[in-house]
């Protein structure tokens, strides 16, 4: 049975994929290309931040999976970390894109090319949805050009159905993994943490 926590995350990404259906359409009228979709993964080489509820909404999907994909995905994990760590992106406060490509950080989630957790992804994810020709997301040297949809407006909408009931922590997906997966609590210096007061 789902905890209502999950149920609150789903219902959240629900509404956020509503919005961006809409956008993408938008797009597609306006004579737009839109290269995202199966075979490009690009953008899992991009930082992913995270709510610490889209963090455990993976977690428990993993923990009720296979045993070799939950071992697969915590070596990946473990490998994410260790990367992160020796380019030094863990002090960072503000994300540089192509800092952390230049790691060559694969999200612990792809496999062969393909999200294995990609119905429970989250909003980062969801709304990284290129505008332009897929080379500019693949090739660094033409990704400052690419333009997305993704606009503040619409990651607010789903974040703020979440901080309606719960406080909000947004955090790397690989170090909210690695505190879920082995116990071990690792901050980064561009958490962010938005407390709500609530009636």
């Amino acid at each position: 049975m789902e905890t209502e926590r999950a149920a609150l995350v789903r219902e959240a990404h629900e509404t956020f994929d509503g919005l961006m259906r809409k956008a993408v359409g938008t797009a597609y009228r306006a004579g737009h290309i839109i290269p995202c979709g199966r075979g490009c993964f690009a953008c899992c080489y991009e930082p992913v931040h995270a709510t610490r509820q889209e963090a455990e909404l993976l977690a428990d999907a993993l923990a009720a999976g296979p045993a070799e994909e939950r071992a697969r995905v915590g070596e990946a994990v473990r490998e994410w970390v260790r990367r992160f760590d020796a380019a030094g992106l863990r002090k960072m406060k503000h994300m540089n894109v192509f800092g952390y490509r230049a790691a060559k950080l694969a999200c612990p989630f792809l496999k062969g090319g393909e999200c294995m957790a990609y119905a429970d992804r989250p909003v980062a994810c969801r709304g990284h949805v290129a505008v332009g020709e897929r080379e500019q997301c693949e090739d660094d040297a033409k990704r400052g050009d690419q333009r997305f949809l993704l606009s503040d407006t619409m990651t607010a909408v789903p974040f703020a159905m979440i901080a309606e009931r719960e406080d909000l922590e947004i955090e790397h997906l690989g170090l909210w993994l690695y505190e879920l997966l082995f116990g071990e609590r690792i901050v980064s210096a561009s958490r962010k943490g938005l407390a709500v007061e609530r009636e």
